[in-house]
């Protein structure tokens, strides 16, 4: 009886529960609204407070309204936030993507070849995001001496790479080209090193999300993959990465944040200005900028990573058939934009002309012409820092004079393997030499011999100037630091002697390819190149380990001589043959693949091409740096890296489709094919322009945003006129006596 009654009131409670079942659904998402309130409640107060001007001791009744003032002074007026958010999102792009993808490659190995070992693994990996942030960074800080006088002069780092420079035996110290004497001046890495120390952090707990993901994927189509004979790198890019993409946008998302809390300066900003100055209108109007950023990458990895989102999606509208016969002709304005286009993509009548090239070799002359006007504009005075990113990429583009030697490698060296892979003998190489001296000596000779007799003119306190102009008009310039810019006038000229002996170098790297015996096998070509690579990154590091310049009047502060002894030893012609060979790399890579009977999709080099150009941006964008070696490879321009990348670009290039007739259009074709004489002559014409009309025209000099402009604009069309007159008065005509005068073509 007690059993029944019990049963009866247990009934009667659920029966209860049952009658409030509508309220069940609002319980479930309660915890989640009491989140968004806790999270939306705080933005609405920064939001308001933006406007307004305020200091938290007075009370809320201090508001005084402002209206965009507070965005106006952070956005225009106010330098230092920019250059705390420039460093986050170096942060933040550069970290987060060897984040990604170190974190993928580790867990993807792991998962498939480890599995025995994963959960050692994963906890190894994963200990460094268990150490608080302030130790953290204290211990980084020790390590490389940085901030605060209670740490030591010398860091731990530095320490022993100097014990390692004295290490001896029997008096001789075996170990000293390789390290320095004295301690490293790490401030300038600092980007670089807090980008490692995220690394460091956050790699394994994204790892640990991937191993995650990798463990819930089904198997079939990994499976199928290698039935159908698809490496472990195909399987990952096609097979893998397709699945974790929702994982991908979650782990990007989630680190995005993390840098920008834990190891941005914009956090430390923040607090200085609210707490210590006391503009929390200003603090404020960040927060909300930082929040409408991280929305907008957040919004980007969504659309690009996972796909677009629902409520953004367009479905096609419907149209009426008869609709289609009362539609309305097109606008004049869009005939004429249609018309242009057409006129401008229009393809080139040479066939044999590789695709692709004439568009790069116009962007790398743009880019050293932009650097050097870079270099002539005070940032912090003339423009905002919202366009200050503009300029900062500026400064970086000398890197297009890599663009320049990795061309010239392409297209010298094809038609050498064109031959090689025919079966054919080796080109002519009286013909090679009568062409390159034509198309260089001339409009060289008379760029330098001006530039000469200018610098007397203009600057009388020069030294060596005969030495400098005799070393550069036998092309031997580039072997000594007092020699290295052959002209005061037009420093440019140092690559032309660099650029001359890699013409000489390239025939003696393919030569022994002939030699070697008739069989023409392209792997064996592949092999060879290989080893003439790294044979050319030893002989950098020998260069720099021998000859290594002294401390004596070094540096940009000393002149020209000075500078070019800051330079030197690194841009040798090791390094710069290694730019020259890349290039050869894929000039034998087109001629192969223009061999093969296989049918060409050119919608797929078409994507390749698009990612390789990305992922050279990327390099050049955020690893690149002004006139100093690299720090990844102690090389300029970032050798090997970014001419990898170029010679990547190259090769897709000559095969796709639409980049190629984009890259190659009318206008780049011929500024292509002035490009030469825009080189040579856009520093006079700078020059010129500061003596006789804007003499505040020098090296980070110009104040005013609208002045450099116009100058600007000025150097750029007076360059193209200077160069087109020396192209069809004295190139054009020299090249074509060239070619009838050769014994054979090389062409």
């Amino acid at each position: 009886m007690e059993r029944k009654v019990h049963q009866s009131s247990n009934w009667r409670v659920w029966r209860g529960l049952r009658v409030q079942r509508h309220w069940m659904p609002y319980l479930f998402v309660a915890p989640a609204a009491i989140t968004l309130f806790f999270g939306l409640a705080p933005l609405v107060f920064s939001l308001s407070v933006s406007f307004v001007s305020w200091n938290a001791l007075d009370g809320m009744a201090a508001f005084e309204f402002i209206g965009l003032e507070n965005y106006r002074w952070v956005i225009v007026v106010d330098d230092w936030f920019g250059k705390a958010l420039f460093q986050t999102l170096w942060l933040l792009i550069v970290g987060s993507f060897f984040v990604q993808v170190s974190a993928i490659s580790l867990a993807y190995v792991v998962h498939r070849y480890l599995g025995r070992y994963l959960r050692a693994l994963v906890g190894v990996y994963f200990l460094p995001l268990l150490v608080p942030s302030v130790a953290f960074i204290f211990v980084f800080k020790m390590l490389f001496a940085i901030g605060g006088q209670e740490l030591p002069t010398i860091g731990v780092l530095s320490a022993l790479l100097i014990a390692a420079h004295d290490f001896s035996i029997a008096g001789v110290q075996p170990l000293a080209w390789l390290f320095p004497a004295r301690p490293i001046s790490w401030g300038r890495y600092m980007d670089a090193i807090w980008a490692f120390s995220m690394w460091l952090r956050f790699t394994g707990w994204n790892m640990m999300w991937y191993v995650a993901a990798l463990m819930t994927m089904p198997t079939e189509q990994s499976e199928a993959a290698r039935l159908d004979g698809a490496k472990p790198w195909q399987e990952l890019l096609y097979v893998t990465l397709p699945y974790l993409r929702p994982t991908l946008f979650f782990a990007c998302s989630v680190s995005f944040v993390s840098a920008m809390v834990d190891i941005g300066s914009v956090g430390e900003y923040m607090h200085w200005l609210a707490f210590r100055i006391g503009d929390f209108g200003a603090t404020s109007a960040i927060a909300i900028i930082v929040y409408a950023i991280l929305a907008a990458a957040v919004w980007i990895l969504w659309r690009f990573i996972c796909g677009r989102p629902d409520a953004l999606a367009l479905t096609p509208a419907h149209t009426d058939e008869t609709a289609i016969g009362l539609a309305s002709q097109p606008s004049r304005r869009a005939v004429l934009i249609q018309r242009l286009k057409q006129w401008l993509l229009a393809p080139d009548q040479n066939a044999s002309r590789l695709r692709g090239f004439d568009g790069l070799r116009a962007i790398a002359c743009l880019l050293v012409v932009y650097h050097h006007l870079c270099q002539r504009i005070d940032v912090s005075m003339a423009i905002p820092w919202v366009l200050q990113p503009l300029i900062n990429l500026g400064w970086k583009s000398d890197a297009g004079v890599c663009l320049f030697f990795v061309l010239s490698g392409a297209l010298l060296s094809h038609p050498f393997w064109t031959r090689y892979l025919d079966g054919g003998a080796c080109p002519s190489l009286r013909a090679y030499a009568v062409r390159r001296f034509a198309r260089i000596a001339p409009a060289y000779w008379l760029a330098l011999g001006l530039s000469v007799a200018g610098g007397l003119i203009w600057f009388p306190t020069a030294q060596y100037v005969v030495e400098r102009a005799a070393a550069g008009a036998f092309f031997v310039s580039a072997l000594h630091y007092v020699t290295f810019f052959p002209a005061e006038m037009d420093p440019t000229l140092w690559s032309i002697s660099l650029e001359a002996l890699c013409y000489v170098m390239l025939p003696l790297m393919l030569w022994p390819l002939w030699r070697a015996g008739r069989t023409r096998e392209p792997q064996r070509v592949a092999r060879y190149l290989a080893m003439v690579l790294i044979g050319l990154q030893l002989a950098h590091f020998i260069i720099v380990g021998v000859f290594m310049t002294d401390r004596v009047d070094k540096g940009w502060a000393y002149g020209m001589i000075g500078g070019a002894k800051e330079w030197l030893p690194y841009w040798n012609p090791a390094s710069f043959m290694t730019q020259f060979m890349l290039g050869s790399y894929a000039a034998f890579a087109i001629a192969r693949r223009a061999r093969d009977h296989r049918p060409i999709a050119a919608d797929e080099h078409d994507q390749m091409a698009l990612w390789a150009l990305a992922a050279t941006g990327f390099v050049f964008a955020f690893l690149g740096q002004m006139g100093v070696p690299s720090l990844l490879t102690r090389q300029p321009y970032i050798t090997p890296i970014l001419p990898a990348l170029v010679a990547l670009l190259l090769y897709h290039l000559n095969f796709s489709a639409r980049m190629a007739i984009v890259f190659d259009n009318r206008v780049f074709r011929y500024l292509s094919t002035i490009s030469f004489g825009v080189y040579l002559w856009h520093w006079p014409v700078m020059e010129l322009l500061r003596i006789y009309w804007v003499p505040t025209f020098r090296m980070f000099g110009v104040t005013s945003g609208t002045t450099w402009l116009m100058l600007s604009a000025a150097v750029l069309v007076l360059s193209c006129v200077l160069a087109s007159l020396s192209w069809h008065c004295l190139e054009k005509p020299i090249l074509r006596w060239a070619r009838r005068s050769s014994v054979s073509g090389l062409y």
